[in-house]
């Protein structure tokens, strides 16, 4: 057994460690609140094995081809982690660091489908406990200063949803926006809309797109800035209508 209690362990029972596994793909029941499916299995040698695992239990939940199954491409793993200011984030895990970066008792292992890759911490807008910000950044994009101003961070507050609309195609083409949880910094929301919205960002830098906030009483939109993004989350109620331009 490793002595940091990384890696598959196993007593002289067996006994392996455990993952809590939540889809975060909100369900409803009847006339109750919104919520997230959770299953606890053994914890998993590999992300493959967790992903194997999550597809059979989840597996209700989950669209199926025209063959009867789930396209495995399009199920992504994150783990539940706590930020310094004690939010709550899913946070990307390569696959090959699996065993190194978890621990094998007590981990919360997200399941997103490939249409709700962006899906918040915690389900039920509106809900008194709030909303917690749900982590899209991948560890090579971490880097929250490159290329533009500082991040600012946010206050220790409840996060709120932000329903972020991707820029028009060129022919003026325009869809519905995607709701997401509000990460703590406004570069943190250029990288997401760029890993959301590739075709239409292009090449970009994520430092040089710009966000627009949408007032849902006039429809005026004007630009945020990293100093103005913390505030308007903090005031405006949800879901925070803003648009990439």
């Amino acid at each position: 057994m490793n002595q940091d209690g990384r890696g598959v362990r196993e007593s002289g029972f067996g006994y392996r460690g455990k993952l809590l596994l939540t889809l975060c793909k909100p369900l409803r029941t009847g006339g109750q609140p919104q919520f997230y499916p959770h299953a606890l299995i053994p914890f998993q040698a590999s992300y493959e094995d967790a992903k194997t695992t999550a597809i059979r239990v989840f597996s209700n939940h989950l669209v199926r081809n025209t063959s009867g199954q789930v396209h495995r491409a399009n199920i992504t793993l994150k783990c539940g982690a706590r930020r310094i200011d004690g939010s709550g984030v899913w946070a990307s895990v390569e696959p090959s660091e699996w065993s190194t970066i978890l621990s094998t008792d007590g981990e919360e292992i997200g399941v997103f489908t490939s249409d709700n890759l962006y899906a918040p911490y915690r389900v039920g807008v509106g809900e008194s406990s709030g909303l917690e910000v749900a982590s899209s950044i991948r560890p090579q994009t971490q880097n929250l200063t490159h290329g533009g101003a500082p991040s600012i961070p946010m206050p220790h507050v409840p996060m709120k949803n932000i329903n972020l609309k991707p820029p028009p195609s060129y022919d003026g083409d325009t869809v519905a926006g995607t709701l997401v949880g509000a990460p703590a910094t406004l570069l943190e929301l250029k990288e997401m809309a760029k890993q959301m919205f590739p075709s239409r960002l292009g090449r970009r830098e994520a430092s040089a797109i710009r966000i627009e906030y949408i007032n849902s009483r006039s429809f005026d939109s004007t630009e945020v800035h990293a100093s103005s993004y913390p505030r308007l989350i903090l005031t405006e109620k949800e879901p925070i209508e803003m648009r990439v331009v």
